[in-house]
């Protein structure tokens, strides 16, 4: 009976001794198969994102030649058509590339020095002001040209929202977070909302997309029912519109679940602490 629970106390040991080593084998591997099925499933996201981003160019591009093709400065009607295309490369392409390069850098712990991502950000930022003028100007003096009334329709109103928010958001960004002498008090006051303010601009720049797409299919099939052509069917500017609008709503999602932890719990090392987190230092 002894040499019996010997044996029972013996074999318990062995069985505690491997399941326990097991556990942590199982630990370290679980640990370790989720970064990397987190920083693999993001690299499949971000390429999507950006696949369906130059979607959106090419489409804005496409949709201005639908409505009659460009010309800056003889053709009032034709100079307008740039701004749907400058628009989109501003303040939906480059300004939603502006807002995943921390996420991106999240990914490369240890490669990128925070001031290199934060320049990154605002190098991108630049050329989303660059286009975001240009497609300003573009519509601004179509409108001066033909005497048409400024700010009337909700896609003006949103567009400009949108717009200068933008301006402050950039302005205030540079001030806390690019210019050293700024306390770090400061700079954790200030994170949040600028990430709040960063994620809501880039809605209200879809809404006013949207509602610009729809504004600009409207007045062209308008013309065209003066011209006795009436439209009774999806002519082919609209389904381009349609698309164009599509392709920016696609872009837009994939942006806000790869800033965001709301659809994917992002995971790229133990610490698990974003580059955004480290604005503050």
């Amino acid at each position: 009976m002894k040499n019996i629970s010997n044996f029972v106390y013996i074999r318990n040991s062995v069985l505690n001794s491997l399941l326990g080593a097991f556990s942590n084998m199982r630990l370290i591997v679980t640990q370790s198969d989720k970064i990397q099925a987190s920083k693999t499933c993001f690299y499949i996201i971000f390429a999507v994102t950006q696949l369906m981003g130059v979607a959106c160019v090419v489409i804005a591009v496409v949709y201005g030649f639908y409505l009659g093709g460009y010309e800056w400065g003889s053709n009032e009607e034709s100079q307008f058509h740039f701004h749907p295309v400058f628009m989109v490369c501003g303040m939906v392409f480059f300004y939603g590339n502006a807002v995943m390069v921390f996420r991106a850098a999240d990914t490369h712990k240890g490669l990128l020095r925070r001031v290199v991502v934060k320049s990154v950000h605002t190098s991108i930022h630049s050329f989303t002001i660059l286009f975001t003028c240009s497609g300003l100007y573009a519509v601004y003096d179509y409108k001066e040209h033909i005497s048409l009334q400024h700010m009337y329709s909700i896609h003006s109103w949103v567009g400009t929202a949108a717009i200068v928010l933008f301006m402050i958001q950039f302005s205030i960004g540079i001030i806390t977070f690019l210019i050293p002498q700024q306390s770090e008090s400061h700079k954790r006051l200030m994170l949040p909302i600028h990430r709040f303010l960063g994620k809501s601009i880039f809605i209200l720049v879809v809404i006013a997309v949207i509602s610009g797409i729809a504004t600009e299919s409207l007045a062209f099939g308008y013309s065209k029912a003066n011209e006795k052509k009436q439209v009774w069917y999806l002519p082919p500017y609209a389904l381009v519109g349609n698309l164009l609008g599509s392709a920016v709503v696609l872009f837009a999602s994939g942006v806000l679940v790869i800033i965001t932890n709301s659809v994917i719990n992002w995971d790229f090392d133990e610490t698990n602490k974003s580059e955004l987190d480290k604005l503050i230092k």
